[in-house]
């Protein structure tokens, strides 16, 4: 399970790939959408993710599993430095950002729940904490950004705009 809110001390939460914490022919498997979101949500309120996947009768890992651990792999060779030693920073999450920091780097994470969500011009961001220079994990660096009373709209590339809503779109704030 997950706790509603950010905990200051070490925790993790044990979840499964799929519904069974054994294997189970015919399991439902997690997409690596929905992986990659729990993976965020547990970070950003400061706990550690040790994802269950049951081994076959013959001790194998189920393909489904392989393919959702390389998805989670891909995924996290791109946006990992928002993971990866990290720590709790306010706020932890907002709506669809989640937030993480290392340093004296902000990261936030703007998940989309499916590939079907409009990708808007620009990303609102409920952030406070000073900053010069707001670059795109895995993109564009030096990302156009207004002010607003409540935090900062940060303009997304075109090219970002472009054909399905990706997993999220991570904000390096420094």
């Amino acid at each position: 399970t997950l706790p509603e809110r950010a905990l200051h001390v070490p925790w993790e939460s044990c979840i499964t790939m799929g519904t069974s914490f054994s294997f189970r022919y015919e399991d439902r498997y997690k997409t690596v959408r929905q992986l990659i979101h729990l993976l965020v949500e547990i970070v950003a309120k400061g706990g550690n993710l040790a994802l269950n996947v049951g081994p076959q009768p013959d001790g194998r890992l189920p393909e489904t599993a392989i393919s959702r651990m390389k998805g989670m792999g891909e995924w996290l060779k791109v946006y990992g430095e928002a993971i990866y030693g990290t720590r709790i920073c306010e706020p932890y999450s907002s709506g669809a950002v989640q937030f993480t920091q290392k340093d004296d780097t902000t990261y936030a994470i703007y998940l989309y729940r499916n590939e079907q969500d409009a990708v808007p011009e620009e990303l609102h961001i409920p952030i406070q904490t000073a900053f010069s220079r707001i670059d795109l994990v895995g993109g564009q660096e030096a990302l156009d950004y207004r002010r607003t009373d409540d935090g900062v709209a940060v303009r997304l590339p075109d090219q970002e705009r472009q054909g399905p809503a990706p997993i999220a779109h991570v904000l390096r704030f420094r």
